[in-house]
């Protein structure tokens, strides 16, 4: 079943416009680093799967990340002032950035936990991780042999860490789709139907909302509560790097979350 996303008032579309485009610049810029320095290529183990203590993360890095994320939040108006200040609070001290990252690193519910123990606005936080953390792990995942990947049967964890999807994206040929993992960012290809965290294949509990903008989507799963939003190919420009559309569809993940569904 198909549903439209609300039109938002042009003045908040505005806002998150700019706000978006923020995001993105200082996640580019971040990434143009990392591959330029190649600091965290030389770290990685050869372990099949990528681990947390593998990514030499930069604290004092990832700290001006949050702390860019929270200032254009704050500027925009795009969450309550509070929302920005803890998060600031947050970027000011390694040992909770630390115990941050890793909580996002490891699964959804713990990250879940760990933003209610610190007071954070989870939908906030994740999307600051995406600017100041999946760079590295970004990065990281590049240097694992490609043999991990040779014996992987379809589903939804990634071949190369173990991370479930965050994203997907449907092939300008022929529509098929490619699952995206929310730590590595690695692809790998997925049957087209389907809820890709519980399997299920029930019509009557898989449902999509459409953006204004059709190459944009979010499924939803009713077994198992979760959503995964998808970058149609077809209709979207494929040149375009999959960091840039997850941040510029933020609005669906909101909007996901704010129905109760959650994010992998």
């Amino acid at each position: 079943m198909a549903t439209s996303v609300p039109a938002r008032p042009q003045t908040e579309s505005g806002a998150i416009d700019a706000f978006c485009d923020r995001l993105i610049a200082t996640s580019g810029e971040l990434r143009r680093l990392l591959l330029v320095s190649k600091s965290v290529l030389t770290q990685v183990d050869d372990a099949p799967y990528l681990r947390y203590e593998d990514i030499p993360f930069d604290e004092a890095i990832v700290g001006d990340g949050l702390r860019e994320v929270a200032e254009a939040a704050r500027e925009l108006a795009i969450v309550e002032p509070g929302a920005a200040a803890t998060l600031d609070a947050v970027a000011a001290d390694p040992t909770q950035i630390q115990r941050l990252t890793h909580s996002w690193f490891s699964a959804a519910e713990r990250f879940a936990r760990v933003c209610q123990e610190m007071n954070l606005d989870e939908s906030l936080a994740r999307l600051a991780l995406e600017v100041a953390a999946k760079p590295y792990v970004a990065a990281a995942a590049t240097a694992l042999p490609p043999a991990v990947t040779t014996d992987h049967e379809p589903s939804g964890l990634c071949p190369w860490c173990g991370g479930a999807p965050d994203l997907a994206y449907l092939g300008e040929s022929r529509g098929e789709r490619n699952l995206v993992c929310g730590r590595c960012e690695m692809s790998w290809p997925v049957p087209r139907v389907g809820c890709p965290f519980c399997d299920n294949a029930d019509p009557s509990t898989l449902s999509y909302a459409q953006s204004e903008d059709q190459g944009f989507r979010v499924y939803l799963c009713d077994a198992c509560g979760r959503y995964l939003k998808t970058v149609d190919f077809r209709f979207a420009a494929s040149e375009v790097p999959l960091y840039v559309y997850r941040l510029r569809t933020w609005t669906l993940d909101r909007i996901a979350l704010a129905d109760g569904y959650s994010c992998a």
